[in-house]
């Protein structure tokens, strides 16, 4: 087995090694949907074939690491906070929580009461009667 070379860039050894080439896959509808979510969704950095530009894109990264540290910190911080108020709030007792009662009972005996009227015309709907227009006159009243 051979050793492996090394080239110096930058502050970097790259070995050197050739990767074999890809061959044309073709996708079906799910594999393009995902590659589809993939990119709209990716974090990090894209690699090319240009080693000097993958090192360029890596330092990069690795700069803008202590912002987004900061950023996620800030956001853990503002979500702790709405937590913290979320079950303060859960603590405090509804203050129409009286009415809301009353409400719901009445809103029950209404229902009810509908659905008495939708009962008794059932019941007329069931009477065959000669005379249509009575009957529909008596719907409108009621």
């Amino acid at each position: 087995m051979s050793q492996i070379q090394y080239r110096q860039v930058g502050d970097y050894k790259i070995p050197n090694i050739k990767l074999p080439e890809e061959e044309n896959v073709t996708l079906g509808r799910y594999g393009m949907m995902r590659m589809k979510f993939l990119q709209q969704n990716k974090s990090g950095i894209s690699v090319g074939g240009d080693i000097q530009g993958n090192i360029t894109r890596l330092d990069n990264l690795i700069s803008r690491l202590p912002d987004r540290l900061e950023a996620c910190k800030e956001k853990l911080a503002e979500t702790e906070k709405q937590i913290e108020n979320a079950k303060a709030e859960i603590e405090r007792p509804f203050p129409k929580e009286q009415e809301l009662k009353e409400k719901s009972e009445r809103l029950a005996e209404l229902n009810a009461l509908l659905d008495m009227d939708h009962k008794d015309n059932e019941i007329d709907e069931g009477e065959v009667s000669s005379n249509e227009p009575e009957r529909k006159e008596r719907n409108i009243a009621k």
